[in-house]
């Protein structure tokens, strides 16, 4: 039985042993069925080696107890006695002996009861069936323990400390689970997404906050023609009637002036609200056509000064509408600070579109290249006049369309004087 046991057990390993090289020598990647085979391997050899001891031991046993048998054999003395008849004829022959058992049975009989109880035992089949099958049963109860404890226990902690700071809102942590099987691919989908969800909740955290912060820029901005609107507004209803024809048409002018720039505030912030919606359509766009289209829009917006645009040539996957209102934004703004001249240049840098607008004025102040593409910012060191031309909505503009089209708008300085501003489009 237990030579029986040790075969099956032997087949056994090399049939995993066996699945499991082919697997890797087909490069597939690691899996938590073959690292239990590996552990299971493992457990048939102890409980091999257990079992051959088992045997070993047994046989020893038995071994020894016939040596003794042997061995009091041969210490036995036998006298021969002659048989003789009642006249004296002999007959035959006996031999008597004086001690020692006479067969192996008695050897076995004779021996004290626990020894005897012993050796029933081990030659008992069904003993030796329950010996092996539970020295099996140890061994592979070892082997899952172990490999519970060493392959699944921490990565399975990892996933469910994971899974209950994700379901608690706490982001701020990373999903590490070692190794390569099952369980690791699964503690890296984990933490992609973790990282998506942390990503998503600062993305609405930033519009959240820049939608606040442009509510309040609105309400600020509104409130200097609001409260100018109230003060001509009483002023005509208790003076209206005695003031001079000119005067009452100058105050009537000065707030008709405001409500024009409430108007303004008004559908500027309605284009503001409609970049949330916004999505951008991208279609294949030849670049030679749309760079001569942009030089001709270039030099009408900065009638009086000299405009320049160098142009590329080929495809590119691009919204052109979309990047036509950043250009007409960027070359506005440079032409309300040029001296003489503003540049521009469209060039494909890898799977981005670059647009750079460039002018000759006098550059940003270090304020500028921190908060200009801010919603309603204005620069208080600019002249009143520059500051009282534009809304402060126009780089603001700008960098949400770049943003939604996968870009960025990137403010600096030129290295001869006069602002850069660089609008990218990635590739839709």
């Amino acid at each position: 039985m237990g030579v029986i046991l040790l075969i099956v057990l032997l087949g056994l390993a090399a049939w995993r042993l066996a699945a499991w090289l082919r697997w890797r020598k087909a490069g597939r990647p690691d899996s938590l069925r073959w690292a239990f085979a590996r552990y299971l391997i493992g457990c048939v050899a102890v409980a091999v080696g257990l079992c051959g001891a088992a045997l070993w031991g047994i046989g020893t046993y038995t071994g020894c107890l016939k040596d003794r048998y042997y061995a009091l054999r041969e210490e036995e003395r036998y006298v021969p006695v002659a048989l003789v008849t009642t006249d004296g004829t002999v007959v035959g022959q006996q031999l008597i002996g004086f001690g020692g058992p006479r067969s192996y049975a008695d050897f076995i009989s004779s021996m004290p009861p626990g020894e005897a109880w012993a050796y029933r035992l081990m030659n008992d089949p069904f003993f030796s069936f329950c010996l092996y099958t539970g020295i099996c049963a140890v061994s592979v109860a070892v082997t899952s323990v172990l490999f519970y404890r060493r392959r699944l226990k921490a990565p399975l902690e990892a996933l469910d400390a994971a899974a209950g700071r994700i379901a608690a809102g706490d982001l701020d942590f990373t999903v590490a689970v070692p190794g390569k099987d099952e369980l690791a691919r699964l503690g890296t989908s984990f933490e992609t997404m973790r990282g998506a969800l942390a990503q998503a909740n600062r993305t609405l955290w930033r519009t959240l906050e820049e939608e606040r912060r442009v509510q309040a820029a609105f309400a600020h901005d509104l409130r200097t023609p609001l409260t100018v609107l109230k003060g001509y507004d009483e002023l005509l209803l208790k003076y209206g009637d005695a003031m001079p024809p000119e005067k009452r048409r100058e105050t009537l002018q000065t707030m008709h002036g405001n409500l024009e720039r409430l108007e303004g505030y008004t559908a500027r912030m309605g284009r503001v609200r409609s970049l949330e919606a916004l999505e951008p359509r991208a279609v294949p766009t030849d670049l030679a056509p749309l760079c001569a289209s942009l030089a001709d829009e270039g030099r009408a917006i900065c009638a009086g000064k000299a405009f320049a645009l160098q142009g590329c040539g080929g495809s590119f996957l691009l919204d052109a509408a979309l990047l036509r209102e950043v250009f007409e934004n960027l070359a506005a703004n440079a032409a309300r600070h040029a001296a003489n001249r503003v540049t521009a240049a469209l060039a494909v840098q890898g799977q981005t579109l670059a647009l750079t607008v460039q002018d000759d004025g006098p550059g940003f102040s270090a304020a500028a290249l921190a908060h200009a593409a801010d919603a309603f910012w204005r620069d208080e060191a600019a002249p009143d006049a520059a500051r009282g031309a534009h809304s402060g909505l126009g780089l603001y503009i700008c960098r949400a369309l770049c943003q939604k089209h996968g870009g960025t708008l990137t403010l600096a300085n030129g290295e001869s004087g006069g602002a850069r501003v660089t609008a990218t489009f990635a590739r839709a």
